[in-house]
């Protein structure tokens, strides 16, 4: 078994792994994870490890009492403030913005586990026991990128998706795979046709088949992602992620209903998307299902699993628009891999695209949060067995944010509007067209535009190509 004394040895082996040891917190963070390691004496914490437990043990007695008085210093500047009064000036919101210089994947391993009620830091941060960690790591260092990422998942399930009663196990299930033969063009010289035809398959086998394919991904102890034969009925504790190739769980009927063939599994599934040949991962799809036990087989299967499990929305004009010209049924489509347009206050203001008749968006007012359209049917394809329907991810372009905010658009003034959705949505990405902004707010990210533009792929929207992109930001 490993230890954590024991890493800094095998510092070259871990590398092998793209696994980097660093002994602070202010080197390069062009990582998927940063992992703290809680020292054993709490003096010995960096300071952002000083500041979050500060907050945590500290948040119900008094809020405002900040760890360092640098980090109370920093948060004036960032928010434009010289009133200690200042109702933002509170540690929670230095941790807010001061987290953003960190990878998404923050994990944090400690002795003890602290508890703590903050929908914030349950969201954004992974607390991991080293007792916990070590016991899933075995021998093979390879395999502690692995363990490392099932533990993250592990995390969205209990602490995002609030799935607890789940025994950690998530199946993939594939159907109505089309086996077609290759295309061989009559100009093609013959030594290639030849081989073309060799390789090709029987007139029977060009057929649509009907193939159901059952990936069992066991979390957090087994580490083998592995083919199964078992019936999806025999299993009590488990969640559904529904591949198919042009379809999806659901369809919507002339009425607006929902329409499925698989509702014996509809209170399981979490996430449904229709695979097409043209999408840029579908090989990587193929691949892993096909040979699932192969090291890249399992880091893919992990990161579609998290795909499967974050919902992302998306405040930009230019999506908005692209999103309007879909049907119910193809915006519905989009709807079930958790990507929804997302306006603030109404849909005709601040340079938002308005979406006719009844379409599917968020928005956002002072009551909160509310799914349109209002029909219940078609609100259930986005709140179907997750928890309140919220998003985790909002992406949100900064002329949005501007207009939002026209009377003051100052980076101090558009930081304490981001610092306000941070309460609701643990991870705010802010988009340009036209590079980055010279007042871009403290606590975002920043994403070009063209990268949500290159997920827009016809009727398609590649939500696993979008977040791996946004989960690499720094």
């Amino acid at each position: 078994m490993i230890s954590c004394n024991e890493l800094w040895k095998k510092e070259k082996e871990l590398k092998k792994y793209s696994i980097y040891l660093l002994d602070d917190d202010l080197k390069d963070r062009d990582f998927e994870f940063f992992i703290f390691i809680d020292p054993d004496n709490p003096k010995d914490r960096p300071p952002f490890l000083k500041e979050l437990f500060n907050i945590i043990e500290n948040y119900k007695s008094n809020g405002r009492v900040f760890a360092l008085p640098e980090h109370r210093k920093e948060l004036k500047e960032w928010i434009g403030t010289k009133n200690d009064n200042d109702p933002y000036l509170t540690p929670l919101n230095w941790l807010k913005i001061a987290i953003e210089r960190y990878p998404y994947r923050l994990v944090v391993i400690t002795n003890d586990v602290p508890q703590n009620n903050m929908e914030f830091i349950n969201k954004r941060i992974c607390f991991v026991s080293k007792i916990d960690l070590l016991n899933r790591i075995d021998n093979e260092y390879k395999n502690l990128f692995l363990s490392i990422y099932f533990i993250w998942i592990d995390h969205i399930l209990k602490n995002v998706r609030n799935k607890l009663n789940i025994n950690n196990l998530i199946f993939f299930y594939l159907t109505d795979v089309e086996k077609s033969c290759p295309y061989i063009s009559e100009t093609l010289p013959y030594i290639y046709k030849k081989y073309l035809d060799d390789k090709s398959h029987s007139e029977e086998e060009q057929k649509t088949k009907t193939q159901e394919t059952i990936i069992k991904i066991y979390l957090p102890k087994e580490k083998v992602i592995k083919l199964s034969d078992d019936k999806l009925e025999n299993e009590n504790n488990y969640l559904l992620i529904f591949l198919n190739r042009h379809k999806n769980f659901f369809i919507i009927g002339e009425n607006n209903e929902l329409i499925t063939e698989f509702d014996a599994y509809t209170k399981k599934l979490v996430y449904s998307e229709n695979i097409s040949g043209g999408l840029s991962f579908f090989n990587q799809i193929q691949e892993s299902i096909e040979e699932p036990g192969k090291y890249s087989s399992k880091i893919f299967l992990i990161r579609y699993i998290e795909n499967s499990l974050l919902r992302i929305g998306i405040c930009d004009e230019r999506f908005q628009e692209w999103w309007g010209l879909k049907d119910d049924n193809k915006a519905g489509s989009i709807v079930q891999s958790r990507v929804m347009p997302f306006y603030i206050e109404d849909i005709s203001k601040y340079a938002q695209k308005p979406i006719a008749g009844n379409g599917f968006y968020i928005i956002m007012n002072e009551s909160g949060f509310d799914i349109y359209p209002k029909n219940y049917e078609l609100k259930k394809i986005w709140s179907l067995n997750n928890d309140d329907g919220k998003i985790d991810f909002l992406i949100i372009h900064q002329g949005i944010l501007d207009e939002w905010q026209e009377k003051n658009k100052s980076k101090e003034n558009l930081t304490r509007k981001i610092l306000k959705i941070k309460d609701e949505i643990p991870f705010v990405i802010c988009t340009s067209g036209r590079g980055m902004p010279d007042n871009l707010p403290y606590g975002v990210k920043f994403m070009p535009f063209s990268i949500i533009e290159a997920s827009m792929v016809g009727d398609y929207f590649e939500k696993f190509t979008l977040l791996r992109q946004v989960l690499k930001l720094i």
